[in-house]
């Protein structure tokens, strides 16, 4: 690797891309190519692979713990949001990215369907997630 000289500890730390080269922005020197952008499938393959491994470090225990909860909490819910699931009470697994999991379970089971925009996310730093309609849900009316 070459050293940029414009950078107080020497190395190319911010890039950016112009004309498919990657070029650091204080010295403009090209530093090489860009790195391949995976298709679709490949995308897809390593979140299930991240997700697996998520799961595996949560254990067993808590996915079934956690499936259980959404399940009752979507029978007594007619709008599912992360945010107020882990407000409901849900135990934090040791990664936290094992309930995307549950999440997936409760969509092929069918006891959520996705319903309108999403709305920011106050666990994952304001990003949109999904809000779901829960299918379970019975009013008392």
């Amino acid at each position: 690797m070459s050293w940029c000289h414009e950078s107080k500890a020497g190395v190319h730390d911010t890039y950016t891309t112009r004309g498919g080269k990657v070029i650091c922005v204080k010295c403009k020197q090209t530093i090489g190519e860009p790195p391949p952008i995976a298709s679709t499938h490949e995308a897809q393959r390593k979140q299930e692979i991240g997700l697996g491994r998520a799961v595996t470090k949560s254990g067993p225990e808590w996915v079934k713990y956690a499936i259980e909860f959404l399940h009752q909490y979507a029978r007594e819910h007619l709008e599912v949001f992360c945010d107020d699931i882990w407000l409901a009470g849900l135990e934090r697994p040791e990664s936290p990215r094992a309930f995307g999991q549950v999440m997936k379970h409760a969509i092929r089971e069918g006891w959520i369907v996705k319903h309108g925009e999403g709305r920011p996310s106050r666990q994952g730093n304001l990003s949109v997630r999904p809000v779901y309609r829960s299918t379970l849900w019975k009013s008392e009316v």
